[in-house]
């Protein structure tokens, strides 16, 4: 009886340590980005608002916030909706309330109807997503910042402002990971200089 206890706690350990790394990280990186990512400043600063404004709508509707594990995302005022929600009605209602945030071009609203997945799952998922950036960061003549990586139950996706050939490069990355059961393409293309 002991054994499941203590992996359990050993679990909650290593990931309140790796969320306050992130924190740590997170906070110098994203002044980092912001210096090289295509978007404006202005534009940056907007898409973490249309987050916190989407967030704080959804959380409103107390079955979404009750029944649903949602993830917004805004890349360049284009939303992607990711997670789990038991119903195709809460699903529409989701997409609507981002839709209906300020400054937001479009909506990808990629919710799965189902019950929320767990802490595994979603531990499973962020280490995915740092494989992919890891890959990324070391592939030869490649952009690696120009892109945001997601993962939701194994399937990613790759938002970013990018040319064709880096997305084509980006897809081939992502789908050589290990644990990648989908690559799915929510990126804006730009014109080769």
């Amino acid at each position: 009886m002991k054994q499941p206890f203590q992996s359990l706690i050993i679990l909650v350990i290593v990931l309140l340590i790796q969320s306050c790394a992130a924190i740590i990280v997170g906070g110098v990186a994203s002044t980092a980005v912001v210096t090289t990512d295509r978007r404006t400043t202005g534009v940056f600063i907007e898409d973490e608002n249309i987050e916190i404004k989407t967030n704080a709508r959804l959380s409103e509707n107390k079955d979404l916030e009750d029944k649903s594990h949602i993830n917004v995302i805004s890349y360049n005022g284009v939303v992607l909706l990711v997670g789990q929600t038991p119903t195709i009605e809460l699903k529409r209602i989701a997409g609507e309330i981002a839709r209906n945030v300020p400054s937001v071009k479009r909506v990808h609203n990629e919710l799965r109807i189902a019950a929320p997945n767990n802490l595994i799952t979603r531990s499973s998922d962020s280490y995915i997503t740092s494989k992919i950036k890891t890959k990324m960061t070391f592939e030869k003549n490649f952009d690696s910042t120009a892109f945001k990586v997601v993962t939701e139950n194994g399937e990613v996706f790759l938002m970013g402002l990018v040319t064709k050939d880096e997305a084509e490069t980006a897809i081939a990355i992502a789908k050589n990971v290990d644990g990648v059961q989908k690559v799915i393409d929510v990126m804006e293309y730009i014109p080769t200089v």
